[in-house]
């Protein structure tokens, strides 16, 4: 990520035992990749979302798409209530508004890495466009 477009990304805040600063994609691999072997104990649920109870890939997968959802500046956007494992969460939503989407439009576009996305819409057996 160039910092000189986006600052907050080289932001750090170190004491002697620990820094705080966002992840690089590697350690949001990382992470995700983790996340596949359990992150808390299965009888206990200490999220209003409960993700942690997806099959691996795809709790590996919300990790990522967490992140990045926050990284592409989604802003909230109020809360759902929700019962979860027999008790009342709540959710926090997101949007993307117009304004904010167009800050990252652009109108040439290049698509890279497409075949392994396609069964995320509904594609694994479609050919992309030529």
């Amino acid at each position: 990520m160039d910092v000189a477009h986006w600052p907050l990304y080289g932001l750090r805040l170190r004491t002697p035992r620990l820094e705080l600063r966002l992840p690089v994609l590697e350690e949001l691999g990382a992470l995700a990749q983790l996340s596949t072997q359990g992150v808390h104990d299965p009888d206990q649920m200490p999220f209003g979302v409960p993700w942690t109870d997806l099959p691996p890939a795809e709790r590996a997968r919300s990790v990522m798409q967490f992140h990045w959802r926050r990284k592409l500046g989604y802003q909230p956007n109020g809360l759902t209530r929700r019962q979860v494992r027999d008790t009342l969460r709540y959710e926090q939503r997101f949007a993307l508004g117009r304004d904010r989407w167009q800050q990252f439009a652009a109108a040439a576009v290049e698509i890279d890495g497409l075949e392994p996305c396609l069964a995320q819409f509904g594609l694994r057996n479609a050919q992309p466009a030529a």
